[in-house]
């Protein structure tokens, strides 16, 4: 609407200007150029200032709805965050295995489910040290959250030739010494020791 206004007094101002130069068709006196120039110029300065108050109003109205949209839960917080890393699935399965959060102690328990390992090598031990640090971040973006338990299992069979799963890390952190970390530039190995519990026997003498 604000645009026609200003399509349409532009045009008004253009012909109440020309006119005033030289008065033509129906607009034989100057008098009338000069009211539909400042006929004009009033709808257009009108037509930009109520652009500009609409769009405000319009530009509020989306914060204060974003404002307002409620926070995930810390389970669906989690999984987000598990997914982001590792993706959402794995050999058709949710990457989220297990996500529990207990309120009164603000620990959140996470079994992730790796698919199967290509490798088992020092690439692979980085790629998955650098997974769960990332994961590890994410999950103490929110404050509820005080300490994080998490298991990594990759696909296996058991004895029988069955699926199964094996777990090959176990890690736990608490808030007060993931508030220490400098995310960005901790190292592997200091990570490792600060965070990752145990590795698999296969993993566990393979170094960085």
């Amino acid at each position: 609407m604000f645009l026609f206004l200003a399509i349409l007094s532009t045009f008004l101002f253009l012909v109440g200007f020309v006119t005033l130069i030289k008065p033509f068709w129906i607009i034989r006196s100057r008098k009338q150029a000069a009211l539909i120039t400042c006929g004009g110029l009033l709808f257009f300065i009108f037509s930009v200032i109520g652009g500009a108050i609409s769009e405000g109003t319009s530009e509020g109205t989306e914060a204060d709805t974003g404002a307002d949209k409620p926070k995930p839960s810390i389970e669906q917080h989690v999984k987000n965050v598990v997914h982001k890393v590792f993706g959402d699935k794995k050999n058709g399965k949710d990457t989220a295995q297990k996500v529990e959060y207990s309120k009164d102690k603000g620990e959140v328990e996470v079994q992730i489910y790796y698919g199967k390992l290509v490798s088992i090598d020092s690439n692979q031990k980085i790629t998955l040290n650098s997974d769960i640090a990332d994961t590890m971040q994410g999950i103490f973006n929110r404050k509820e959250v005080d300490k994080v338990l998490l298991q990594v299992f990759v696909a296996s069979q058991d004895k029988y030739g069955d699926e199964d799963k094996l777990s090959i890390i176990g890690a736990n952190l608490d808030r007060t010494e993931a508030e220490k970390i400098n995310w960005e530039n901790i190292s592997l190995n200091n990570f490792d020791e600060l965070a990752i519990n145990w590795w698999h026997p296969e993993f566990r003498n393979i170094s960085y």
